[in-house]
């Protein structure tokens, strides 16, 4: 059986094919928080949003799979106008980060712990409605 090469046609369109798969599977990661938050939302931070800490991890370029870590300190409208465009729902569960979860993220019982309303959600949103601060866990 003798190996037979490969047409150049053929060739170019499995480096192109094999190039396409490798851009899909490159990683984005930071800890500057403000790159977070614009990683994250799509956007810069609002005037009066002030961001403590952050970390984004982005993995492929096809489809956007991400952990977000973030602490942030919002006042009361901006709180509640993200838990009601996000439908978020108070968790009756407890709720302890992750593992991986950096050093910083370290919230205590006196937050309130949200989540999206649809099942097997991960993601949690803890608010301290009295310092205004609050922790974002987020994995999509």
């Amino acid at each position: 059986m003798t190996l037979k090469y490969m047409k150049p046609r053929t060739t170019f369109i499995f480096l192109l094919l094999a190039s396409f798969l490798m851009m899909g599977c490159t990683e984005t990661h930071t800890t500057d928080a403000n790159e977070c938050y614009s990683l994250w939302s799509g956007k810069k931070p609002e005037t009066g949003l002030i961001l403590l800490h952050g970390d984004y991890k982005q993995i492929g370029g096809f489809i956007k799979e991400y952990t977000l870590f973030m602490e942030l300190k919002a006042d009361s409208s901006w709180r509640s106008n993200f838990i009601s465009i996000n439908e978020l729902i108070p968790d009756q569960d407890t709720w302890s980060p992750p593992a991986d979860a950096p050093i910083w993220f370290k919230p205590d019982n006196r937050y309130k712990v949200w989540k999206d309303a649809k099942p097997f959600a991960e993601s949690r949103y803890l608010e301290d409605t009295g310092t205004g601060k609050m922790f974002i866990y987020e994995v999509e």
